[in-house]
């Protein structure tokens, strides 16, 4: 099923790599096939331009006036590829290192079992992925900084920043109230993140839970950032505010796919709901997919707690394709504001995965109370990459600065919203 796209590719990247001021140019139906009349559906990356075998490295046809800049991922698919959300087509991952107005060159790390890339050869962008590991700058002296400095080595998310590191660059500002109690602050914004009691100075291991809420914070964040633009599933799951209700029993009143817009109480602002603290809450999920889809949601709360809020007990639940019917469901769930709490904005995320689905392992306490200890032997690493997604922000330690680009967005999907919680 060649088309004359998949043709025009290949010989432009060996025509650019070796003549650049000649640009083929396609005229006519590049979707048909070669000597044939059908019409082939395809969706198309940017062409491989060259290849450096010594140094593992490829020029792609993309730069800045793409928006493309340094260290952004791409998966490398063959050439002629038709389905990119196929991860086992990948050929490699390639790293962006320099670019220029059309064209960026690119370090490449290979997959298992796969073989060379090569001219012609398809790039696809890859959604960013939130960086784990954080920056965090010590407005302190004496033993208050001496402290710090002391629990910060080996802790796995959090870096003590270089004196000459630029302040865009910093995630934290830790200081020093008047109590002699640290405070942790956000170095653009300066909110304040330390969650009463404060830690003082003074008190035992006041290093380590300080360092513990850097941690947590890190944590939270990362699972605040998760993003999948650019997924094909995006416009197939459809997420929505369905209605609230002051008074609702799931035992009584029946399962939550039952309501109709008419049982449930509309919002003043659907975008933007408001909500009194008891009142039940419902999500409308439609998934118009053509496969079935693993759907759980979380909610991030405002003392930077992390918890499933649905499904109830298992991780997740399974909403069949468009085809096999019964494709909607309604979320129910009942939010509470956290103690001393008149008012807070709550954030919801839903995700939906093609593969395996299990969200309670992302799970944060509050951010005055210890990270539980994960169970011994915890296996994460899953066969589908929202598994390795999950696995990367759940381990004790980081692996890296940015999370491994290799999954690829195109098999999972997650959609935000936000809530406010009222007394």
């Amino acid at each position: 099923d060649l088309t004359y796209r998949d043709l025009h590719d290949r010989v432009s990247a060996k025509v650019s790599s070796q003549h650049f001021m000649q640009n083929p140019v396609l005229v006519g139906q590049g979707e048909r096939q070669v000597f044939a009349s059908n019409l082939v559906k395809v969706e198309h990356g940017v062409n491989v331009l060259s290849v450096d075998s010594a140094k593992n490295q490829i020029t792609i046809n993309t730069g800045i006036a793409a928006g493309v800049r340094k260290q952004a991922k791409f998966a490398i698919y063959p050439m002629g590829t038709r389905d990119f959300g196929k991860t086992t087509e990948q050929l490699a991952i390639a790293e962006v290192i320099e670019y220029g107005g059309t064209d960026a060159k690119c370090q490449l790390e290979r997959l298992a079992e796969r073989r060379m890339v090569e001219v012609g050869d398809q790039a696809m962008l890859l959604a960013p992925a939130p960086r784990l590991i954080r920056q965090v700058r010590l407005d302190l002296a004496g033993e208050a900084l001496e402290i710090i400095q002391k629990a910060l080595p080996d802790n796995g998310w959090v870096n003590l920043a270089e004196d000459n590191e630029e302040d865009r660059y910093i995630d934290y500002l830790v200081t020093l109230n008047t109590q002699n109690e640290y405070e942790i602050r956000g170095s653009q914004t300066n909110a304040t993140y330390s969650n009463r009691p404060l830690v003082k100075v003074d008190e035992p291991d006041a290093g380590q839970k300080l360092v513990q809420r850097l941690v947590h914070l890190s944590k939270y964040r990362s699972i605040q950032e998760l993003k999948s633009s650019g997924s094909p599933l995006e416009p197939k799951f459809k997420v929505r505010w369905f209605g609230k209700l002051s008074d609702y029993d799931p035992m009584a009143d029946g399962p939550a796919n039952k309501l109709k817009p008419r049982d449930v109480d509309s919002f003043d602002n659907p975008n933007q709901p408001t909500i009194k603290e008891g009142e039940w809450i419902f999500l409308e999920i439609i998934n118009e997919y053509s496969s079935s889809l693993n759907v759980s949601i979380l909610d991030l709360v405002p003392n930077w707690k992390v918890e499933q809020a649905w499904p109830g007990k298992e991780p997740a639940v399974e909403i069949p394709s468009r085809h096999d019917g019964g494709n909607r469901e309604v979320a129910a769930f009942r939010p509470t504001l956290p103690e001393g709490y008149q008012k807070g904005i709550e954030r919801v995320k839903v995700f939906a995965t093609l593969g395996s689905l299990d969200l309670r392992f992302l799970s944060l306490p509050r951010l005055d109370n210890p990270i539980p200890t994960l169970p011994e032997g915890r296996n994460f690493k899953g066969f589908d990459p929202l598994s390795n997604v999950v696995a990367a922000i759940a381990t004790e330690k980081a692996g890296s600065k940015d999370m491994n680009a290799a999954y690829s967005y195109r098999e999972w999907v997650v959609k935000d919203f936000t809530l406010t919680i009222e007394k």
